[in-house]
């Protein structure tokens, strides 16, 4: 498995919570913090994943970017019909 898909899984089995990439990191034993940091920047362009600074549930850090998984993704586009 890659590390991007162990941390997809991670997230995934963990949606709402929020974790910083040195959270992630240490709980998939990634050699680097950077290897974390390089998948959940890519999936915070997403709309599956919000990567904002905010409170890590983990450390409890609020001065660095955390990602969470949304439950849903949100809905795109105008009012429905």
């Amino acid at each position: 498995m890659t590390v991007a898909e162990r941390v997809v899984e991670f997230l995934k089995e963990r949606p709402g919570e929020d974790f910083c990439d040195i959270c992630i990191a240490k709980a998939l034993d990634l050699a680097r913090e950077q290897q974390a940091y390089h998948v959940t920047n890519v999936l915070g362009l997403t709309v599956e994943y919000d990567r904002v600074r905010d409170v890590c549930s983990v450390c409890g850090s609020n001065s660095r970017n955390v990602t969470r998984f949304r439950r849903s993704a949100p809905k795109l586009g105008g009012a429905e019909r």
